[in-house]
């Protein structure tokens, strides 16, 4: 048979209701303080329903005061009924969209008092307020059973009332005198980590003629869980039992729910007894990350590149999706998808960088590590900027280190220098000395003269790179220079500059022994001995 689906919400009674109280009407009525009020299905038992036939059942409420209007979802078994239709009696005569879907076995509706009803609808009796038409499908037994999560009361005063459900019966077929069934099984939730509770609700339900005591029991994987006591079922009631499942020591897995209601006396159709539902997963608590990371340089310098590594950080039941940083130093926190990073101290100190890892699960940990940053260096030339093209001097060079900011001589670092000549070519690799400790003052110098060196004339760069524990920490580049005497006298022989020198010093000489006591002769002598040839 076609099935009607039209929605009704869980809620749709409260929409009702807050209309009501918003159109202004005077309310009366108090909330029940107890549930005392019952809302029932009817037990049918009727051979004469044949399949094909129709039929329907009233839904009643008891010992009810100022009700303004309800909503239920009832259940059916679908081989054997579908249901039809619906209808609510006076004085409930506004409806809310009907469901009913046949495929799952349920029918859905609400229905109201009109707008501004002051007093609501009271009775102690039960009191028909709604009919279900139903057509039998097949030979049978179906359950009529009330959906809890889903009916509602409520009254004139906008307040649900309290009530208990009392489910119903159908069979068109000649009744056991003992027979009782588990009809439904719902656990919740289905996935649970260990020592969380896992709630069970069975619905049991008395097919036979007569009233039953009985136990029911809860099963996982043939593990009892619990056992309760049904006493005085009477025909074509059901009760719906819950049951706990407490986690604590299970072994992680998946099992398999089952409830077992006890044979009563005289009982032959047992097949319906026992209930397996579907598999509940248990698993090991969700475990957090663990944060870990490593850096490099490990006693990194002002303005150097630091090397952050958080690979050794890992996930137990999962993977670590974000690492967030802090590196202590006022500047804004990083987050990263990847475990590597890298940032530069812009002074010198003692910094707490923080690391936090969260997986996939939201979890997070976190670790803090201590990290010192020294002073950076100044690298200053301070050797001779100039020499002669092949003079007979030895190139020295002598660069002094200081702390960057506080100028402090630094005498425990590493220094080294290449010079490159005028080419470009590399001349010299070689490492610097301090020779005065504590100057700071580091010195190099040739392994010969310029002039035995045959060095070229032009400017040398000079490369010198301070370390300190092996890290390179700061580098500059210095320049010094060969060049003539003088611009456009490179190719002179060197005996020409020197006659201008000779020259004048022998004019000099000659005028001091003009003023002298000696003979003629001999200053003669000393003069040709000046002149040359």
């Amino acid at each position: 048979m076609k099935a009607i689906n039209l929605k009704i919400g869980k809620n749709k009674i409260l929409m009702l209701l807050i209309a009501t109280l918003l159109s202004g009407m005077t309310i009366v009525g108090k909330p029940v303080s107890a549930a005392s009020t019952l809302f029932e299905a009817p037990l049918v038992v009727d051979a004469s329903l044949t399949p094909g036939s129709t039929f329907y059942i009233n839904l009643t409420v008891a010992d009810v005061e100022h009700l303004w209007g309800f909503q239920f979802a009832l259940w059916y078994n679908t081989t054997v009924l579908t249901a039809m239709g619906y209808e609510s009696y006076a004085p409930f005569t506004l409806h809310m969209p009907l469901e009913i879907n046949d495929e799952s076995g349920h029918i859905g509706a609400a229905s109201t008092m009109l707008y501004g009803e002051p007093v609501g609808f009271s009775t102690i009796d039960p009191a028909p307020v709604a009919r279900v038409d139903f057509v039998a499908d097949s030979e049978g037994i179906s359950a009529l059973h009330f959906d809890r999560d889903y009916t509602q009361l409520a009254s004139v005063s906008g307040l649900p009332i309290p009530f208990i459900t009392e489910d119903g019966c159908f069979s068109n077929i000649a009744l056991q005198a003992h027979d009782i069934a588990v009809t439904e099984v719902v656990a919740s939730p289905t996935t649970v980590t260990i020592g969380e509770h896992v709630v069970i609700e069975a619905t049991v339900l008395n097919q036979g003629t007569e009233s039953e005591t009985f136990d029911v029991t809860a099963k996982y994987d043939n593990n009892e869980i619990e056992t309760k006591t049904v006493t005085n079922l009477v025909l074509g009631r059901s009760k719906t039992l819950s049951f706990s499942w407490i986690t604590d020591g299970v072994i992680p897995g998946s099992y398999t729910i089952e409830i077992l209601a006890s044979t009563v006396e005289g009982e032959v159709n047992t097949g319906n007894n026992r209930f397996t539902d579907g598999n509940i997963t248990v698993m090991l608590p969700l475990q957090p990350p663990v944060a870990s990371m490593t850096w490099e340089p490990q006693t990194p310098y002002v303005g150097e590149y630091v090397t952050f590594d958080a690979s050794s950080s890992y996930d137990p039941d999962g993977n670590i999706l974000r690492y967030y940083w802090h590196f202590g130093d006022n500047t804004p926190p990083v987050e990263e998808t990847d475990p590597i990073t890298m940032h530069v101290f812009k002074s010198a100190g003692t910094y707490g960088v923080w690391l936090q890892v969260v997986d996939d699960d939201g979890l997070g940990s976190s670790v803090t590590t201590t990290l010192t940053v020294l002073p950076g260096f100044a690298i200053k030339l301070t050797s001779p900027l100039d020499y002669f093209w092949r003079e007979r001097v030895k190139v020295r060079l002598s660069v002094l280190v200081t702390e960057a900011d506080s100028g402090k001589p630094v005498s425990d670092a590493t220094v080294t220098m290449r010079i490159y000549d005028p080419n470009g070519n590399l001349w010299v690799s070689d490492a610097m000395v301090e020779k005065l400790v504590g100057t700071g003052i580091y010195e190099w110098e040739s392994s010969d003269t310029i002039e035995k060196l045959q060095l070229l004339k032009g400017v040398y760069l000079v490369h010198v790179q301070v370390s300190r524990g092996g890290s390179p920490a700061a580098s500059d580049i210095l320049e010094f220079h060969i060049d003539p005497p003088a611009e456009g006298l490179s190719d002179v022989p060197l005996y020409y500059l020197i006659l201008p020198a000779i020259a004048s010093a022998a004019v000099v000489v000659t005028l001091l022994l003009r003023r002298t006591r000696g003979k003629g002769e001999k200053h003669s002598r000393i003069i040709r001995s000046m002149t040359y040839p």
